[in-house]
């Protein structure tokens, strides 16, 4: 597992195991607040848990220390259309339109 400084391993560690990869990311922004590929890792480890909304957190944080890493748009950009699904398949009765918006998740 990475070190709490270090993000080798992160994107293998938050899609398989995101609690202990959360774990070892709050360490690392804790000591380096600002550091935005903790945040981006972080995010993209709420996301695989389902926590939509601090995945969306997470991963604005990281675009505000680093306009540039455009990975971070393209997830958040996914984690809010998740959420969008999510909050359709909530309102809706279409079950055809239900299986496509699931479809979409997989």
């Amino acid at each position: 597992m990475p070190t709490p400084t270090s993000t080798e391993g992160m994107p293998t560690a938050t899609t398989a195991t995101p609690d202990p990869a959360i774990t070892d990311l709050d360490k690392a922004i804790q000591l380096k607040p600002d550091h935005a590929t903790a945040y981006f890792f972080r995010g993209n480890a709420y996301y695989h848990k389902g926590d939509y909304e601090r995945a969306i957190a997470d991963l604005d944080t990281a675009i505000q220390l680093r306009p540039d890493l455009v990975e971070a748009y393209v997830n958040r950009g996914i984690a809010h259309a998740v959420c969008a699904g999510d909050r359709f398949l909530e309102l809706s009765n279409d079950p055809s339109l239900r299986q496509k918006v699931e479809r979409c998740k997989e």
